[in-house]
């Protein structure tokens, strides 16, 4: 049975963040000038706002010049405002502000600085390079370093938690950054290590527009969702890992919905070269696109406010400008019924259409 749709009278009217549309740089060897072209070049395909450079490697090991070079190299082609995490993790306060000035005079730009990446996982991992930092050593170091660091007109954005900000443990962590001097509360969600079905899919769409809700409300500060991806395993490989087809649609109908939620930030993790995390993979020359980054090409060119949105269990879409994005997650074509006739909107796809007239469209098994 197909589901019939009705767009209603507009009930949002909210401008895109400048800042909104984000990737995360990440790779340990470095790329010929070759492949970086190549990785800039197909980047340019989408719509890109920010680039952060960060992660638990550069928290603990730091930044090598070249990778820095790299990074902001891909920020001016792409015209991207940079996210540059300063490392914590093992890491003197003078050792800090050294590094931010270091960056200052790479880059003269306009940079959103972040400090430290998943600091709430430094007792828990059990990496040898990471040091077993204490909440109240981290909180301590922050805030001294924030006592000496002058931003100026630039934006701070933290701590970058990795799963305490959540919902059922959001006052073990959360709570205790309130009182520092930043713009942005920032998160990591990864939802699973494994998906073993499409269902659990269908349903962390919905959690996470909650999730997204109550911290909200609980922090009453803009909120950045600085890496996100299906799984945070890059050796989850398959049908349902984010290599799959099926996590960009969640990964559109997760955008979608950020637009809504007036999420500041929303950075997939990662661009290229991270096994299956990645959204483009280069290898002798050629670059492999996964279905991610195909599916995000919605976006390119996205103007205007956001004028109205329908969020359902199986389809979401968003009307921003004279453009209609809906992601379709039934196996059914599904009729939508607009102002200027009925469209149809093939089954498990993402879609877009401008004043009426498809302009985009990716589907699960093409």
């Amino acid at each position: 049975m197909r589901a019939l749709l009705i767009l209603l009278v507009p009930i949002v009217s909210l401008p895109l963040s400048g800042n909104f549309f984000g990737i995360n740089y990440w790779y340990f060897e470095k790329l010929s000038t070759g492949e970086r072209k190549l990785v800039a070049e197909k980047l340019k395909e989408l719509r890109v706002d920010t680039v952060r450079i960060g992660g638990l490697w550069y928290d603990a090991k730091g930044m090598k010049t070249w990778v820095l070079e790299d990074f902001f190299s891909l920020c001016e082609d792409l015209h991207a405002t940079p996210i540059v995490q300063i490392p914590l993790n093992g890491h003197t306060v003078d050792e800090m502000l050294n590094f931010v000035e270091k960056v200052r005079t790479m880059y003269r730009g306009r940079i959103i600085w972040s400090v430290g990446n998943e600091p709430d996982i430094y007792q828990d991992v059990g990496f040898s390079w990471i040091k077993r930092e204490s909440r109240e050593e981290v909180l301590g170091k922050m805030k001294e370093f924030l006592r000496k660091f002058d931003k100026g007109d630039d934006i701070l954005i933290l701590p970058d938690l990795s799963h305490r900000w959540r919902p059922w443990m959001m006052g073990s962590w959360t709570k205790h950054f309130l009182d520092l001097p930043f713009d942005v509360f920032s998160v990591h969600r990864y939802p699973f290590r494994y998906v073993f079905g499409y269902g659990q899919i269908v349903e962390d769409v919905t959690n996470f527009t909650a999730e997204m809700l109550k911290l909200k409300r609980f922090l009453k500060k803009p909120v950045a969702l600085t890496e996100i991806n299906l799984s945070w395993d890059w050796n989850f490989h398959g049908e349902f890992s984010p290599e799959g087809e099926y996590a960009a649609l969640w990964l559109v109908s997760i955008y979608v919905r950020s637009m809504v939620l007036d999420i500041w930030n929303v950075s997939v993790w990662s661009t290229v070269n991270d096994s299956s995390l990645s959204l483009l993979i280069v290898k002798d020359g050629k670059v492999e696109e996964r279905p991610s980054f195909k599916a995000l090409r919605v976006f390119k060119g996205i103007s205007g406010d956001l004028k109205d949105h329908h969020f359902s269990k199986y389809l979401d879409w968003i009307l921003i400008g004279n453009s209609l994005i809906v992601v379709n997650r039934y196996e059914k074509e599904v009729s939508v019924k607009t102002e200027g006739g009925i469209l149809k909107v093939p089954p498990m796809s993402v879609t877009r259409y401008d004043n009426g007239v498809k302009v985009f469209e990716w589907r699960v098994g093409m």
